[in-house]
């Protein structure tokens, strides 16, 4: 389960560098604000709390996949509303950027805590786009495979790697 979580973070962080390694480094100070009074009384560190009840792995794959769809342009929040039509191109461009960062691998599938590691973070950046992701890329292929005949299983083949045509063949 947790050997699979270093390849998941390699995979994230290709081609970026981290600036901060230690999980306590990673989670970054709330800004100054109005709750900075009570934060000062609480009588316990947050940071420690958070790795306790995430696991400090699992906690590094959110932070590495939040630092990576920071650091895509795709990812960038719009400061205006999107039409419906926007809203649906930029959701399918940036399902299939998840698909090419190889994220949500079979390890990932098969292990219930890095599943559901990766889709709290990317449900917590853009709920669509983890639906999306699910239902196009898990679910139906899973639905391909559960067919059982060997025809399914190309189409499943070219599922994975994006390429299934929904249009139905004369």
């Amino acid at each position: 389960m947790l050997r699979t979580i270093p390849r998941l973070v390699k995979n994230l962080t290709k081609n970026m560098h981290l600036e901060k390694s230690s999980t306590s480094m990673l989670l970054e100070d709330f800004p100054p604000g109005a709750l900075d009074i009570y934060r000062k009384q609480a009588s316990f560190d947050w940071k420690t709390l958070r790795v306790l009840v995430e696991g400090n792995e699992l906690l590094k794959l959110k932070m590495s996949v939040w630092k990576r769809l920071e650091d895509d342009v795709l990812f960038q929040h719009s400061p205006n509303s999107l039409s419906l039509d926007e809203q649906r191109k930029l959701a399918v461009q940036r399902m299939y950027r998840l698909k090419a960062w190889d994220i949500y691998d079979y390890d990932s599938l098969l292990d219930l805590n890095l599943n559901s590691a990766i889709s709290i973070a990317i449900i917590q950046y853009d709920s669509s786009l983890c639906v999306k992701y699910g239902l196009t890329f898990n679910m139906f292929m899973g639905v391909l495979m559960g067919l059982g005949t060997e025809k399914h299983f190309d189409y499943a083949g070219q599922a994975k790697q994006g390429e299934a045509n929904a249009q139905p063949t004369p």
